[in-house]
């Protein structure tokens, strides 16, 4: 499982001590061969092998797949990482998940770039070194060739050289390589530059030396280096800290001299055993700790009496700079968040979170781990963390040494998971988080309550309507009660009741039920209240509303017929049926089979037949 993690970077000085060696077995981790490691900006470790690039927070790696072997890293000045090897090319960027994904670089066709041997910031560009010449990303792939075999390279001022076996020191244009005055009898194999900004280069034949680029190249041998203990070996790479210089061979295993006084610093008899003889490249990260790549993994060398000073190292990885590092679904093991920000796709990965790394999850993505550590290699089981989730809990954990937490049943709200490290000495970093939110199921959603409050809206008339009809009071009780339960479960999860019963109780599940009955019990009659309320409101709404729907005494007086009309209309009526030869008994029985009411000025309505 991957791990959110906490990278922590510090930058002050200790007591002088001893060198002590941390191994991370290539037979252990199934690395397969080491040949090159850098740390990027973030603080994290990249390795080139053959299984890939691998990548480590700490405490875990991780496998960055990569089509082929991978056998160099490098890094621009923006921070992007790229990798190379035999016949392939490109760089790392995060994807959408924040997992660090390999971008393939496409080479020219048909075009046989063979083994790249380095990689070097060139400006805002970069230049991938060949064997017999490099390949420079500009505008667009450039290859230039060159006349013999590259052995060494180096990038200073914006500018990359390269030693060429044939030519000496060459500089690199962004479409050739032009000869370096005096430089053709340069033959170093590796390069480094100190804390100082000068340039060393090493060499079987030179020995150590400085060498200042001017007009033309000035060489300075070092004394006190002891070439017999390169003997019969060769100088593949060369790295300094503040206090030591080491050189890496192939053939007489790692060699390591003080800056004071240059003076050789044997190893332990256990450390050169685990180490070996053979030392493929060297990385010097921003704590001043040694990482060494060859056939037996990857070892970092850290001398706890030094920390670091060098200001140049502080500029490229800021003091107690953190970061985020991964977020996973425990019900479906997928990974919400790989641990790389980013502005951009396919961009620079970045320390801090960016407002693109703001994951929205389904309701039922509401079981989460988090896991953290620090870069803090020597010390790593000693430190502790401390943790807070924004929107669940109510304070900061208790600092623990323990590296991960769970979350289950979260509810639909905007969270954000914060955690910090501290030393055993009481350092204690930054604050780094990481925000996300958990949305509301369709039932729950805005829209939804759109449609329930209009059918609110139609009830409440209809119940006013049949407030007035004693037959159907019953019907508008049971509307009430509707219209009650919807207006009460809305308020319940807006006010965030669940959320406070869980807070209250602590999270014990017993608390839980008393805390939630007790709400209850002082709940209830605040619903009956409100409940009696909007029934006196609908009372009122109903009486106004028969008030303006009856007739007005004036407008009743307009219908009414005088009755000197009715008597006239009844005598009318009598005679014609006394005409047509009825007899008294029958005019009264066919007005009583055949009424027709009259409403008279007195209010007294009258029948008469039609």
């Amino acid at each position: 499982m991957r791990s959110l993690l906490l990278i922590i970077l510090f930058s002050c000085e200790v007591a002088r001590g001893d060198l002590r060696l941390r191994h991370f077995s290539s037979a252990q981790h199934n690395f397969g061969i080491i040949s090159d490691s850098l740390e990027d900006h973030r603080g994290l470790i990249f390795a080139a092998s053959d299984q890939g690039v691998l990548e480590f927070d700490g405490i875990d790696w991780r496998t960055i797949p990569v089509p082929s072997a991978i056998t160099t890293l490098g890094m621009n000045r923006e921070g992007k990482v790229y990798t190379a090897g035999r016949h392939i090319m490109g760089y790392l960027s995060p994807n959408r998940d924040g997992d660090m994904e390999f971008q393939e670089i496409k080479l020219p066709q048909n075009k046989d770039l063979g083994d790249i041997v380095a990689i070097e910031p060139l400006g805002d560009d970069v230049a991938f070194i060949r064997e017999r010449g490099l390949v420079v990303i500009h505008d667009q792939l450039t290859v230039i060739e060159s006349v013999g075999l590259i052995k060494a390279t180096f990038h200073d001022d914006n500018a990359v050289y390269v030693i060429d076996n044939k030519s000496g020191l060459m500089k690199v244009g962004t479409d050739r390589l032009s000869e370096v005055p005096g430089g053709a009898e340069l033959g170093a194999t590796a390069f480094a530059k100190t804390s100082s900004g000068k340039w060393v280069g090493a060499s079987l034949s030179l020995g150590v030396f400085d060498l200042v680029l001017k007009s033309e190249p000035q060489i300075r041998s070092w004394k006190g280096i002891d070439r017999t203990r390169f003997k019969g070996s060769h100088i593949s790479d060369l790295a300094f800290n503040n206090h030591y210089m080491f050189i890496a061979t192939l053939g007489a295993g790692l060699q390591i001299y003080t800056l004071d006084k240059i003076e050789w610093v044997p190893l332990t008899d256990e450390q050169m055993e685990s180490v070996g003889t053979i030392i493929q490249s060297l990385h010097i990260d921003s704590k001043g700790q040694l990482w060494i790549s060859g056939p037996r993994g990857l070892f970092v060398l850290a001398d706890r009496e030094f920390l670091v000073t060098d200001e140049a190292a502080k500029d490229q990885v800021a003091s107690f700079t953190s970061y985020l590092r991964s977020c996973i679904d425990t019900k479906t093991q997928e990974t919400i968040f790989g641990g790389a920000f980013f502005k951009e796709l396919g961009g620079v990965q970045l320390a801090k979170a960016t407002e693109l790394n703001r994951p929205v999850l389904e309701h039922t993505t509401n079981a989460l781990r988090f896991n953290y550590s620090s870069s803090e290699i020597v010390l790593a089981d000693e430190i502790e963390y401390q943790t807070y989730l924004e929107g669940f809990d109510p304070e900061w954990s208790q600092w623990s040494k323990r590296t991960y937490r769970e979350f289950t049943n979260l509810m639909w709200n905007d969270y954000s998971f914060k955690v910090r490290a501290r030393t055993p000495d009481g350092v204690v970093s930054e604050i780094v988080y990481f925000d996300f939110e958990i949305s509301p199921p369709w039932y729950e959603q805005n829209w939804f309550y759109l449609i329930q409050l209009l059918i609110l809206a139609i009830l409440f008339g209809i119940v006013v309507y049949l407030k007035g009809w004693t037959k159907r009071k019953k019907a508008s009780k049971k509307i009430n009660d509707v219209i009650m339960g919807t207006v009460w479960g809305y308020s319940f999860a807006t006010i965030g009741m669940q959320g406070m019963v869980w807070a209250l109780s602590g999270g014990a599940a017993f608390l839980a039920i008393v805390t939630k009955i007790l709400t209850g019990i002082f709940l209830k009659p605040l619903q009956k209240k409100v409940e009696a309320k909007m029934i006196g409101f609908q009372d009122d709404l109903a009486q106004d509303l028969s008030q303006r729907l009856k007739p007005k005494e004036k407008d009743l007086k307009k219908n009414r017929v005088p009755p000197s009309i009715c008597r006239m209309r009844a005598k009318t009526s009598q005679q014609r049926l006394k005409d047509q030869g009825k007899t008294t008994s029958q005019v009264h029985y066919m007005r009583a089979k055949n009424p027709r009411s009259v409403r008279t000025e007195s209010g007294v309505t009258y029948k008469e037949s039609a």
